[in-house]
């Protein structure tokens, strides 16, 4: 006898007393415009996701239709195992952090386009505190040391532009006009409108009387044994889910 092992993650959800269809239907609302972000978060379309989850693409399909009233929680693993989240991240907004930047050498960030340096978000550990208004930024090498290690991730405050004066004296990721992304910490300037960018360790140079185009406190140094495993960034054939969606034509996306 053939035993399915997709188990309804719906079920598992909800407590006997709370099994009413509104309800459900909330539940599946919220699966279908969560993953709905996610994927655009992750600029990826429903085609190559399926194919990296090792699904049908009908089961991604049907859950952002709302179409897959109790999809199994095997679909759901292998999908957020693609995104790097863990199933309850699928339900729950505000539980991520895209991961924006890279930093390497005299802890400076990588230049290249972090939406594909880095595939993925992290998973916020803290369950209890949920603010979107904050990105994650991977450590390579010890450039930064004693302030994060390789593997670690720094927290930062969502800053487009602008510096906060309270932020002076405290490590931040420093955007300078020149384009450079720099973990500093921040000092005032001799001259109007500049900063002095004094290195977080014995790596790197100071620099004086810079001026920026934003500055973000770095509100949390995240340790690598706090992260959830997360899966490799690329799946079967070694490609991304970006170089995998690129296969696709427009027809195929949703």
């Amino acid at each position: 006898m053939w035993i399915s092992t997709d188990i309804p993650a719906l079920a598992m959800l909800q407590s006997p007393h709370v099994s009413r269809k509104n309800k459900k239907m909330d539940i599946v609302d919220t699966l279908t415009d969560r993953l709905r972000a996610l994927m655009k978060e992750h600029r990826v379309k429903a085609a190559p996701l399926a194919r990296a989850a090792k699904l049908n693409e009908s089961a991604v399909r049907d859950i952002l239709r709302g179409r897959s009233k109790n999809p199994g929680i095997v679909t759901l693993k292998k999908i957020a195992s693609v995104l790097n989240l863990r199933p309850s991240a699928l339900f729950e907004a505000g539980q991520a952090w895209k991961v924006i930047g890279l930093v390497v050498a005299n802890g400076e960030i990588s230049d290249a386009d972090a939406a594909e340096e880095h595939d993925y978000a992290i998973e916020n550990p803290f369950f209890a505190y949920r603010d979107e208004e904050f990105e994650a930024i991977a450590i390579q090498g010890e450039s930064i040391a004693p302030l994060a290690f390789e593997g670690d991730f720094l927290i930062v405050s969502r800053r487009d532009f602008g510096v906060d004066e309270n932020d002076v004296g405290r490590p931040c990721l420093c955007h300078l006009e020149d384009g450079r992304r720099l973990v500093r910490i921040l000092r005032l300037g001799t001259e109007p409108n500049s900063y002095h960018l004094t290195p977080v360790s014995m790596f790197g140079a100071p620099e004086a009387n810079v001026k920026l185009r934003s500055a973000a406190r770095i509100a949390l140094v995240l340790p690598q044994q706090m992260i959830p495993n997360l899966p490799e960034q690329t799946h079967e054939g070694g490609e991304t889910l970006h170089e995998e969606g690129a296969k696709y034509s427009p027809r195929s996306t949703s």
